[in-house]
């Protein structure tokens, strides 16, 4: 290119950067446990619990993937100097959300001390583990982002009860 202002000589991929964006929420906790124990002394028991839940769980992803770059410019005769500079060669966001009902299995533990004929004081703990709610953005591509969300709930509480 004789006297040119110049030509692209080479692109370069120099970074590829992808950003993924997950929120989560869980709408609603619905239980069914049952509950065995052991009475240690007149005074105090202990517990163990297990059973089901189901929730509602929604996942939203968003990924945002940057390909940076440099392009060389080659100038024209008679010097033909090589200029690099950086160039942002695309950028592509892409959306997903899923919703869906989760399986789970509950367990955990209680604790009882009877403070008098008609006052008890009652404490208990628990852990809820639902089912993977997995996400994939571009399901046909075999390298697509996917997201897997497993749910867990950890529960604590601490109760007086007065029987009548």
């Amino acid at each position: 290119m004789p006297n040119g202002i110049g030509s692209i000589g080479n692109v370069t991929i120099r970074e590829l950067t992808d950003t993924v964006l997950a929120s989560t929420q869980i709408d609603d906790l619905t239980a069914l446990q049952g509950r065995l124990g052991f009475q240690l002394t007149d005074r105090f028991s202990v517990f163990g619990t297990a059973g089901i839940a189901a929730t509602t769980a929604r996942l939203d992803i968003s990924q945002t993937t940057v390909i940076d770059g440099t392009a060389t410019i080659r100038l024209g005769a008679p010097i033909r100097p090589i200029l690099p500079f950086p160039v942002n060669l695309t950028e592509t966001t892409t959306n997903g959300s899923g919703n869906r009902v989760l399986l789970g299995a509950r367990y955990g533990a209680s604790l009882e001390f009877r403070l008098n004929d008609r006052w008890t004081v009652r404490g208990d703990a628990g852990f809820t583990e639902f089912e993977t709610l997995s996400l994939s953005l571009v399901p046909a591509q075999a390298d697509a982002t996917r997201v897997d969300y497993r749910p867990e709930v950890v529960e604590a509480s601490l109760s007086f009860v007065r029987q009548f």
